[in-house]
């Protein structure tokens, strides 16, 4: 079954603007999310404002476990810096132990608030990825 892609912006403020992506691969999930802020000109501002946004620079992957009820566990991948290194694998964490999926994630939020706001938007968008992956195969 070929991957299954999700992406969605979000306003979170009058200035700064969430993206985030989901990918579906059969029983493993990559979640992506970034912020960039709203009111850059032009596309120079913008690099220079975000010189590390959208890049993987802190990845982490989330497994549930036999033990301890399922609770998951997350290791960092690549890691660039301690804040978006534990808000990946809390990210990996929480989601791994809300679907039971393998999750890998990638995000550089240092606010709480947008973190659970994309926390929110990539559950809600990886719900939605799954219920059409559910009914492609049983259409099968």
């Amino acid at each position: 079954m070929p991957p299954l892609i999700a992406q969605h912006s979000v306003p979170v403020s009058a200035t700064t603007a969430l993206h985030v992506q989901t990918v579906l691969l059969g029983a493993s999930a990559f979640l992506w999310a970034d912020v960039t802020a709203a009111n850059d000109q032009n596309e120079q501002q913008r690099e220079q404002r975000t010189e590390n946004k959208g890049r993987l620079a802190a990845l982490a992957a989330a497994a549930t476990t036999r033990f301890d009820g399922g609770a998951a566990v997350a290791t960092p991948l690549l890691a660039s810096a301690a804040v978006a290194s534990a808000a990946s694998e809390g990210l990996a964490r929480r989601v791994a132990r809300k679907t039971g999926l393998l999750v890998f994630a990638a995000c550089q939020l240092d606010d709480r608030d947008v973190l659970l706001v994309a926390e929110r938007e990539l559950m809600r968008m990886l719900k939605d990825l799954l219920a059409a992956q559910s009914s492609a195969s049983s259409a099968q």
